[in-house]
């Protein structure tokens, strides 16, 4: 694949949704916990990186794992903590206010990250999540920013796309580059 597409500077391993709850319709599970995790991921590490890319991925497993993921978890792996929902005020979140303070633990450990809005719920959650991070993380840690749609590419879903555009471009012009999609 590193082939196909000349060597892109990053490549995303994904690894986000590997739980049960996150695969409980599905026909066939097989998942990886614990040393199988860490040892399939660092593999995928070390090829990706030997291809000439730095590795990325979601940072699900940061949630649930921090000690693990401080103890195992290379620095050289930029992460993507992302969160769509629209209160970024951890004190109301109660059980799912790990989601957001991801992203501060993320910095406070001295991972890189390129943090993950949406407008999949609200259309305020990715300027949120931007101003968010800016203020709450080292902007030295920040690669940049991205929106994660999650629309299907048929005509009936057009908008959402064009909207996630339209937000962008909001954002980018308040606050300048550094922004992906």
């Amino acid at each position: 694949v590193v082939e196909i597409f000349d060597r892109p500077r990053f490549f995303h391993l994904g690894y986000d949704e590997e739980t049960l709850a996150a695969q409980r319709d599905c026909r066939y599970v097989v998942l990886r916990q614990g040393a199988m995790w860490w040892h399939d991921f660092l593999w995928f590490v070390k090829v990706t990186e030997k291809a000439g890319c730095r590795p990325w991925m979601w940072s699900d497993y940061a949630w649930h794992h921090k000690e693990e993921y401080r103890k195992y978890m290379p620095k050289s792996v930029l992460q993507s903590n992302w969160y769509y929902d629209k209160s970024f005020d951890s004190a109301m979140m109660g059980d799912k206010a790990f989601r957001i303070t991801t992203y501060e633990w993320l910095d406070k450990e001295g991972f890189e990250q390129v943090p993950t809005g949406s407008n999949l719920r609200h259309a305020t959650n990715f300027p949120d999540t931007v101003r968010f991070c800016d203020s709450h993380c080292n902007a030295g840690r920040i690669r940049g920013y991205m929106m994660a749609t999650w629309a299907r590419t048929f005509a009936s879903h057009e908008s959402k796309a064009l909207d996630a555009a339209r937000i962008l471009g909001e954002v980018r012009k308040k606050r300048g580059s550094n922004l992906y999609c």
